[in-house]
């Protein structure tokens, strides 16, 4: 089914997290005020009136409406209690004084699952990062949790004048790593705060947000009244700041006029985009749209389009180069392109590595082996056993997790480390662009039988 008909929107003013960055938000404004009430309200709206509970099962909670009016739980809403703590993996719309089940994924494994025990709306909501992996298997959602918690720099380079925010930068040096994806949004979101307060992201009118970065559209969302927008306005903002917060060099010029008319061409063809039906209760549905660059949903009541969410689909664009791309043509010696993108001001498409390669004078840096660490790497079981699966060809993290029998935590560690060598990489199974892990050149030149009477846990 085609996503229905959308309301009638105009841009809002573009804005940039900071004067240099590398991202633009554009607000998605009615064309008119709206008046008169929804048909539904946001979970965070009202309260205890829907209760969450765990079934027993890791993917799968129920959630018993008690209120008189249909509840609306966005994707990537983080609901946390007793138990392990979870994101809903689908948005769903309850009817009124029902119950129903909801696809969750574990974003957070620090405690055991007991049938019965509550769940509350944590009132955030997983980044782009993680949201893009809850569609896959549960070791691929806590593979982009720990890297998530483990890599992130976006905010250290926010300017942190107050005595506050080095506090806040000291509460995520503590849960980086940690794999408590809850605890390091709060940790997080007061810089994101800080850093957005002179942001305009509550406009009368507005009803969603565009993102733009120098690969073009990196997100849309969009609901159908400027009510519910408000109740998750801060909430979906700060799901973006990972790619808002990104500086760009002073060489590159952002033409806003083309981003404008760059995501004006895009709401307009969202509405020429397939879903497929994945949920449905009562009058509400939601369809899950699976495009070549982009995938999202969109959740329609009584046939009618209440919200649409569609990201760029990062698992099918081809793989970034390990290094940065020298671009010498364009007369700054110090320009770089990183990871394919494209100057926002041309909108183009992102050219492959190879047009990369062509185009411009390409210079990469000599890595350093660290013999000494791979030996060290191979003569530990993880390593082992890690380098010993992908001999036999590249393998996805649950592919992985099958073979080796290992825990998620230890074979995030063993890729984390075999990538830092420089012996696996990731790369795309063409078929289906889902992320896979080989061995490198380097990698495939090893010999780990040598040290398996060496190995140790």
């Amino acid at each position: 089914m085609r996503v229905p008909e959308i309301v009638e929107i105009e841009l809002g003013e573009p804005w940039r997290l900071r004067e240099n960055g590398a991202a633009v938000g554009i607000p998605l404004l009615l064309r008119e005020r709206r008046s008169g009430e929804r048909r539904y309200r946001l979970l965070s709206e009202v309260g205890d009136q829907v209760k969450l509970v765990d079934t027993g099962r890791i993917d799968k909670l129920q959630v018993v409406n008690g209120s008189a009016e249909t509840v609306f739980i966005r994707k990537g809403s983080i609901v946390k209690g007793d138990t392990q703590t979870r994101a809903l993996t689908l948005s769903i719309a309850v009817a009124p004084m029902s119950k129903t089940q909801a696809e969750i994924k574990c974003v957070y494994a620090s405690k055991g699952i007991r049938g019965g025990s509550s769940f509350e709306f944590s009132g955030k909501i997983a980044p782009v990062a993680v949201t893009a992996s809850l569609r896959a298997s549960q070791g691929e959602t806590w593979n982009k949790v720990h890297e998530y918690t483990a890599s992130r720099k976006s905010f250290e380079s926010i300017d942190v004048l107050s005595i506050n925010n080095t506090v806040r930068l000291n509460e995520l040096d503590r849960r980086r790593g940690t794999d408590d994806l809850e605890g390091y949004l709060a940790a997080e979101e007061g810089i994101i705060d800080e850093a957005m307060k002179h942001i305009p992201v509550d406009h009368v009118r507005q009803v969603g947000l565009a993102v733009v970065d120098f690969e073009g559209i990196a997100g849309v969302e969009l609901f159908d009244h400027p009510d519910s927008w408000r109740a998750l306005s801060k909430s979906v903002t700060r799901n973006y700041a990972e790619i808002l917060a990104r500086m760009a060099s002073d060489v590159f010029e952002v033409n806003m006029e083309k981003v404008r008319r760059l995501v004006g061409g895009f709401i307009s063809e969202l509405q020429s985009m397939e879903g497929g039906s994945v949920y449905r209760e009562g009058t509400a549905e939601t369809y899950e749209i699976m495009e070549k660059r982009f995938t999202g949903e969109y959740t329609t009541l009584d046939g009618r389009l209440i919200h649409i969410l569609v990201s760029r689909n990062e698992s099918r664009s081809p793989p970034p180069p390990e290094r940065p791309v020298m671009m010498r043509s364009m007369d700054h010696s110090n320009a770089r392109l990183w990871q394919n993108r494209v100057v926002i001001g041309d909108l183009a498409a992102a050219p492959t590595l190879t047009e990369s390669r062509e185009r411009y004078d390409y210079k990469e840096e000599p890595r350093q082996v660290d013999a000494a660490g791979i030996v060290e790497y191979l003569t530990k079981k993880r390593g082992y056993e890690t380098v010993i699966a992908l001999r036999e060809g590249p393998k996805s993290f649950n592919e992985l997790h099958e073979k080796t029998r290992m825990s998620t935590a230890t074979i995030t560690k063993a890729l984390r480390d075999a990538e830092g060598f420089g012996i696996v990489q990731r790369s795309y199974r063409p078929d289906s662009g889902s992320t896979v892990y080989e061995l490198t050149e380097s990698g495939r030149t090893l010999d780990p039988e040598k040290f398996k009477a060496a190995t140790a846990d």
